[in-house]
């Protein structure tokens, strides 16, 4: 049975050195603020804006055009954070997708061991489909597709840490 649930992996998305780069700025950043939501009246978790620096809004968006071989625009970027107790919800980026928005997830914390949980899960009709947490990858996917990012498990010490670029495909319109 095909799979109705369209994720694209990618990798090892950036070099050490730009992964090392995104690790200071969110992992060990001083800028979280406790106000992230996945649904309006859904569970709190850590979030950072990432709109005002230049590496996230052009060299990776550059890296994902590349990568990706489509033309996105930036709607918004940011950074999520999770510890134990802070599961998301189920939601979708945007409700009517047409195939323009997507999302690229780009996961961050170097040395993830896959006991600490922390996975993505994806619901589409009856599917379910389960991103393990690992370090330098990224996934797009259609904004619409159901989605939730998982707490990590109590034996996990650092905050998850996901960057979420929210993009629209300009050379559809």
């Amino acid at each position: 049975m095909e799979s109705k649930i369209n994720i694209q992996s990618y990798p090892n998305f950036l070099t050490d050195q730009e992964h090392n780069y995104v690790i200071e700025k969110t992992l060990r950043g001083n800028t979280w603020k406790f106000c992230g939501l996945s649904e309006k009246d859904g569970f709190m978790f850590w979030f950072m804006s990432l709109m005002q620096d230049n590496f996230f809004v052009e060299h990776m968006l550059n890296k994902i055009k590349i990568i990706t071989e489509k033309n996105f625009a930036i709607d918004r970027v940011y950074a999520n954070g999770q510890t134990y107790g802070l599961s998301g919800d189920y939601h979708q980026d945007v409700l009517d997708n047409g195939d323009i928005y997507k999302t690229f997830l780009y996961y961050v914390n170097p040395n993830w061991k896959s006991e600490w949980g922390g996975s993505t899960l994806f619901q589409k009709n009856e599917e379910v489909y389960t991103q393990p947490f690992i370090s330098n990858n990224a996934i797009l996917f259609d904004s619409d597709i159901y989605h939730v990012g998982l707490e990590p498990t109590r034996h996990c010490r650092d905050l998850r840490v996901t960057v979420a670029f929210k993009l629209k495909n300009i050379s559809n319109v």
